[in-house]
């Protein structure tokens, strides 16, 4: 019991120094230890953050293989997201591979997570979150095909945009 108790408090205190490295952006660092931090203990409370977070810093660290590899082993069956209460949501897991993705140039994949990433969407901020990705995706596409040819004397404003037809 005083071992499990030992670890417990170590891990705690290695992810809370992950985590300050997180947010003073030293993602060498806090990549680092929160590697620790999942290496010690399987069961620690905030494994699921470590392990999103080591793969925030991959994805910062321009590690886009790195990054998806700890990202799927959050959506694997083994560790389902629903049995822990905070972060990570897996709108936002999705949002994240998403991005690594689109970093290894498979936008095939990239698109597919962005989508499903919106579909499973908790709430609003989410939603928005990967509809601005979705939407980044398709504008380059959009404003190359449908620029108007603009002359001298003539203004043209563009009121609104969207990438889902039925919507727009």
């Amino acid at each position: 019991l005083a071992l499990t108790l030992f670890f417990s408090t170590v891990s705690s205190a290695d992810y809370d120094r992950a985590l300050e490295s997180y947010l003073k952006e030293d993602y060498i660092q806090a990549a680092r230890e929160f590697d620790r931090v999942i290496s010690q203990s399987l069961s620690h409370p905030k494994l699921p953050q470590a392990v999103y977070y080591s793969a925030i810093c991959r994805l910062k660290l321009e590690q886009p293989k790195q990054c998806i590899d700890r990202l799927q082993s959050l959506m694997s069956p083994a560790s389902p997201l629903d049995t822990f209460a905070s972060l990570p949501s897996p709108s936002q897991v999705r949002l994240a591979l998403g991005v690594a993705y689109q970093k290894l140039g498979d936008d095939t994949s990239a698109l597919h997570y962005f989508e499903s990433s919106w579909l499973v969407a908790a709430n609003g901020f989410e939603r928005a979150l990967a509809r601005e990705k979705i939407k980044d995706w398709h504008a380059p596409a959009v404003l190359v095909a449908h620029q108007p040819e603009i002359r001298e004397g003539i203004w043209v404003v563009q009121v609104a945009s969207n990438p889902d037809r039925a919507q727009a």
